[in-house]
């Protein structure tokens, strides 16, 4: 893992302390070391609100690159916060949550089996056996026989807190911890259209400030400099998207996926804990993706099944989708097809004689193993497949 931010020069030295109380633990628990490296420093001009310079702020550029430590044979698979009631999930990249931990009303730890109120908990996955545990954050050290919680702590992804707790960030921000629904989402909508739509993952890779920290922006400079020329507008399709994306999030049902029940759970309550700010600059992005795919869905012809099974047939096709699945037999690659029809077409493939990204037409020819339905969507699903990109196909 390496993640990048900013910090004040003159704090540099307390960060550095941190990772090092940190790294005392990976070295004691023969776990790899994070590595700390600092990058280029810029000067950002103070000023107040008649716009004159009255200090200067010497940031650097900090990397933090490490590996998320398995413990014991135990690997951390999410965190869970009651944040005004409400049971939220931190997960760590490339981990899947089961179902039954999901959507929680509560925290509990099955370590100690204690009934009593929590408001932060650990999931936990045996890599060798695949049992799952969650563990009460103060049952921690009882549950290993010592305390690795900060190893823990690091590995769900919270390099921003270390930050944020060197350099007072939340004092930053003034005394407002919780941000109205409705206004936040407007200006979230005003940024996206006047700046486009950047996740933090993307600040480094695209050169430009995520979007959640120029709403941000424009909350400080609509309380501090009202007047401000960078202010944006904020309009009545900003206020109607806002407006239709509380709306989708309310009648949505998440099902087993982390994140929509975060956005649920941020609707419900109305407004957004300063902790779910990131999640909530992600929801108007997250609500008009999903209408450009029901409207997608929509235009294109009713899918069919082809064929019966057992017959071998050969269609011209686009490749709509393909994903990497890992099970006990290995990994293999989900393609999703659809013919000039409309008709769906599925296959696994795990071998190395052909091929094809999302977008690519083809020559497809298999086997009909079955047809299934999905969501009321019939779809043929194909074996022993041979794909040829056809790049004449329309």
């Amino acid at each position: 893992m390496k993640e990048t931010l900013e910090i004040q020069k003159s704090n540099k030295v307390y960060l550095i302390e941190k990772i090092e109380q940190l790294n005392k633990k990976c070295r004691k628990l023969n776990c790899p070391e994070m590595i700390l490296t600092f990058g280029p420093e810029r000067i950002v001009e103070i000023k107040d609100k008649n716009d004159q310079v009255t200090a200067v702020e010497v940031l650097v550029e900090v990397t933090l690159d490490y590996e998320i430590p398995i413990i014991e044979g135990w690997e951390l698979i999410c965190t869970f916060d009651i944040v005004e009631d409400k049971v939220f999930t931190s997960k760590v990249p490339d981990k899947e949550i089961p179902i039954e931990y999901l959507n929680k009303t509560e925290i509990h730890c099955d370590h100690c089996g204690v009934n009593r109120y929590r408001t932060h908990s650990m999931l936990m996955r045996n890599i060798n056996t695949n049992e799952y545990k969650e563990v009460g954050s103060t049952c921690v050290k009882d549950f290993f026989g010592y305390s690795p919680k900060n190893l823990l702590w690091m590995a769900s992804i919270r390099f921003t807190e270390i930050v944020d707790s060197i350099r007072g960030y939340g004092e930053a921000r003034g005394s407002v911890y919780a941000y109205p629904l409705n206004s936040f989402l407007s200006i979230t909508n005003a940024c996206i259209k006047n700046f486009g739509w950047v996740p933090r993952s993307k600040e480094d890779e695209w050169g430009k400030c995520a979007t959640v920290e120029q709403v941000f922006a424009q909350i400080s400079l609509r309380r501090n400099r009202p007047t401000h020329s960078d202010i944006v507008e904020i309009t009545k399709e900003d206020e109607k998207m806002a407006e239709e994306t509380i709306e989708y999030f309310v009648n949505l049902d998440p099902e087993d996926n982390d994140y929509l029940n975060n956005c649920v759970k941020i609707v419900d309550l109305g407004y957004i804990p300063y902790k779910m700010t990131g999640v909530a600059a992600s929801m108007i992005a997250a609500y008009k993706r999903a209408t450009k795919e029901r409207l997608e869905r929509e235009s294109r012809p009713i899918s069919n099944w082809i064929g019966n099974v057992k017959d071998k047939i050969t269609v011209l096709a686009k490749c709509v989708y393909k994903m990497n699945v890992e099970s006990m037999y290995g990994v293999s690659t989900l393609y999703i097809f659809v013919d000039k029809n409309g008709n769906k077409l599925k296959t696994f493939y795990s071998g190395s004689g052909w091929d094809c990204d999302q977008g690519d037409n083809v020559i497809l020819s298999g086997t009909v193993k079955n047809h299934d339905e999905y969501k009321n969507e019939k779809a043929t699903q194909l074996t022993r497949c041979k794909v040829v990109e056809d790049k004449n196909a329309e």
